[in-house]
């Protein structure tokens, strides 16, 4: 699947989660996701809020953004269900008439691969002493 359908295969699962929808008996495969997607959210309407609260979540990542003159944007990052890491643009800002959600991101994200290591940091907070 591309990173676009793994997105939509794991709003799927969350749909299904959430018992809006009943997922098909058949096997969601890379050739049938877009219809399943569109047959079973889309139909709905119940496409709009599940992006949004997937394109939500995720971390930071340090990948580049795309940018635009008109919206703020950070690279984000989620781990799958299915193991994989998938990334996107986050879209924000755009003043008081700004539709950043509008900002097509599902279609441009992209697989990861991600390394983890921990570290230990020292963070002084400092409060000035009464006299």
């Amino acid at each position: 699947m591309t990173p676009e359908q793994t997105i939509k295969y794991e709003i799927l699962l969350d749909a299904s989660e959430n018992e809006d929808i009943l997922l098909p008996e058949y096997k969601i495969t890379k050739e049938n996701i877009n219809e399943t997607y569109k047959n079973l959210l889309i139909k709905e309407g119940l496409h709009w809020d599940y992006q949004s609260e997937f394109r939500g979540n995720g971390e930071r990542s340090n990948i580049e953004p795309e940018w635009s003159r008109d919206y703020e944007t950070i690279s984000v990052a989620l781990k799958l269900r299915q193991g994989v890491w998938v990334g996107w643009t986050y879209w924000f800002g755009g003043g008081k008439f700004g539709n950043p959600e509008s900002v097509p991101w599902m279609d441009e994200a992209y697989f990861l691969e991600c390394s983890e290591h921990e570290e230990t940091i020292v963070i002084r907070e400092f409060t000035k002493k009464e006299k």
